[in-house]
This record gives structure tokens, C-alpha cells and sequence, in this order.
């Protein structure tokens, strides 16, 4: 399954799901042992009801305390899936589509064209997401998330090894910020508890002359409400849980409705050097996801969508993709 995961973050599912991944990866594992952590501190812990966790340092208070609901109430909450299994359970319907036998693009009538996109507007949309915050020169910065294809040096590694925040902004710049490096695990109630791990890191933009701090504040129990916070001399420039900016991943994907209705991205695959430092490769690929049921989704790279026309049956027997002249065209090549 490790290749269905190469190229971007599947317009946000893999955010949410690399914070949830901390529960079972090698990377929690360590920082629990670091703190000197029992095995009746975890159980206790785990069993707790979490309140909103205190920025190292400085004690959580009773104004602050606050329970963050995951489910849609107590029961549900009660029967959601034991962190170990997550992962597995989340990705259990992901399907690759095959390419099939192609079409020759000069057979098929321009009136069979379902949907048109010109390749240049829709790439890399997904780092234009709506989560913004302005610098202090006045440029505007959006935030969003995307997965290595690769661990650092090769070889295997956590998934949080592999997940990176991307900071974009309007003038051209972008910066990637691995994960793991500003993420904060705080195990416990209110200021009953540990900091397991701690972390954060410096940003700077072209032509601007602060220093912006970025911090992943990471829920255990409900990683939807873990908080990316990021601040400069002045305070707080953006504050945003991992839910909402999976959610604006999401819309700025391109609708796409055939015989089911999908989010389409098409992007970079993002590579890491051997100090784990991000950067954008020259191959693409498209990403359709199931709206509605993102944890259903089709990764096909561009170099499998020729100009003659290919067919996706797994994902839809009834269309056919090609790639002409900087578009791609979604056309039924059987009458439908």
C-alpha cells in the first residue's frame, strides 16, 4: 500500500491522520520514554477526559480548561476506534485504479468532453487555501499540509517523518516545516499531566523583517482539535485546528461530478533530502477523492494519462482522461 501514499497529501486526509499517527509511532513511543512516563501514567491518562493543554511553562487555567468533542456525543465518542488501529481502519477502502487499454484520441467527438481543465490554473491549488495570515510587509501567507513520497536518507520511517506544513505566499515563496518539529504532546488533565515532547520553529519571508514561530499543538484523543499556532513579536498571526485546515485542503480542490462526485488535485510530489529538508519534484500527479468520503481516493500520476486517452475502470468504467495541449479532458468515449 506504501506507493498509494507517494505525491501530496490527499488535499488534507493525510494532515489529520499523520497528528493521529503519533499514537502508535516510534516518535511517541520516545518521548513518553523521555519523560519518565509509567505504564499506570499512560492508563490514566488515556482514560482521562482532555481539556485544552497549557503552552510549556505556564500552568493551564480554570478559564482555559475546556473539553474538546470529537464525536457528535458521549456514546459515539465512547465507541470510536482505539488509536493503535486508526491508521489501518481509516485507509482500508483506498483503491489505485489501473490504466486499461488506450483511445485514440482522434475517434472521440469534442461534444463527448465532460469536463475541461487547463492543467496551469488548477496546479498546486491546494497550497492557496483560504487559512491566510499576513505578514508584517503585508504579504499574504497560506498555510497547508502535504506528505513526503520518501523518508529522509530512505528506508522506513513514522508518518510523521514523512507530513510537512506548507507555508505559500502570494509572492512565490514557500516554505515547508516538518511536522514532527513543532509538534507539542502534553499527556494528562488540565495541569495534571506532561510535556512528552515539545518543539517549534523559526520562519522568515522575503522581504519581511520578523520572525514568525511556528507550534503544532497535538490532540492525542481527538486530532481534529490539535492547533497550529504560529506568532511573531507582536502575538498570535494565526491560530487554527488541524480539522479546519484539513476542511479548506479540501475546497480548494477542483469539483469534479462523473457517476460519483469528486475532489480533484493535481501537484508536485514532494520529495525530502537526506537532513529532512522538503522540496517539490518535477513529477505530478492528479488525486480524486470520494466527496464525502475522503478516505476513499484514486492517486494517478500524469505520466499515465496520455494524449490518446486512458480508462480508470476501478474509478470510473465510463470515461476516459487524456492530456492534450496543457488540458485534461474527461470525456465518455462510450456513448454515455
Amino acid at each position: 500500500m506504501k506507493n498509494i501514499f507517494s505525491g501530496v497529501l490527499a488535499a488534507g486526509l493525510i494532515l489529520t491522520v499523520s497528528v493521529c499517527g503519533y499514537c502508535a509511532s516510534n516518535s511517541l513511543e520516545s518521548a513518553v520514554a523521555k519523560a519518565n512516563l509509567s505504564f499506570e501514567d499512560i492508563l490514566f491518562f488515556e482514560n482521562a477526559i482532555p481539556m485544552e493543554v497549557p503552552e510549556p511553562g505556564r500552568p493551564a487555567l480554570a478559564t482555559e480548561q475546556e473539553t474538546p468533542v470529537c464525536s457528535e456525543d458521549l456514546q459515539s465518542r465512547q465507541a470510536e476506534v482505539p488509536w493503535s488501529e486508526y491508521l489501518d481502519d481509516l485507509f482500508r477502502d483506498i483503491r489505485e485504479p489501473r490504466a486499461m487499454a488506450q483511445k485514440p484520441f482522434a475517434a472521440q467527438a469534442a461534444e463527448n468532453i465532460v469536463r475541461r481543465f487547463k492543467l496551469s490554473d488548477i496546479e498546486n491549488a491546494y497550497m492557496r487555501t483560504r487559512i491566510t495570515f499576513r505578514t508584517a510587509s503585508g504579504d499574504i501567507v497560506h498555510v497547508s499540509g502535504a506528505k513526503a513520497s520518501n523518508c529522509a536518507g530512505g528506508g522506513e520511517c513514522d508518518d510523521m517523518d514523512r507530513w510537512f506544513l506548507i507555508f505559500h505566499t502570494d509572492r512565490g515563496q514557500t516554505i515547508f516545516v516538518k511536522g514532527d518539529d513543532i509538534a507539542n504532546i502534553f499527556i494528562g488533565l488540565g495541569p495534571v499531566g506532561k510535556w512528552v515532547k515539545t518543539g517549534e520553529k523559526d520562519i522568515y519571508f522575503d522581504g519581511d523583517s520578523e520572525k514568525y514561530t511556528a507550534k503544532l499543538y497535538v490532540d492525542l484523543i481527538c486530532p481534529k482539535k490539535s492547533t497550529l499556532k504560529v506568532k511573531n513579536r507582536s502575538g498570535v498571526v494565526l491560530k487554527v485546528t488541524i480539522g479546519k485546515l484539513t476542511e479548506a485542503i479540501f475546497e480548494a480542490g477542483g469539483d469534479l461530478k462523473l457517476k460519483r462526485r469528486y475532489i480533484m488535485t493535481y501537484a508536485n510530489e514532494i520529495f525530502q533530502d537526506d537532513k529532512g529538508a522538503a522540496y517539490m519534484g518535477r513529477n505530478k500527479v492528479f488525486v480524486f477523492m470520494l466527496k464525502g468520503k475522503e478516505e476513499v481516493y484514486y492517486l494517478i500520476p500524469e505520466s499515465k494519462i496520455t494524449s490518446s486517452g486512458v480508462t480508470f475502470p476501478e474509478m470510473e468504467k465510463n470515461y476516459a482522461f487524456r492530456i492534450v495541449n496543457g488540458f485534461l479532458e474527461i470525456y465518455s468515449p462510450f456513448g454515455h
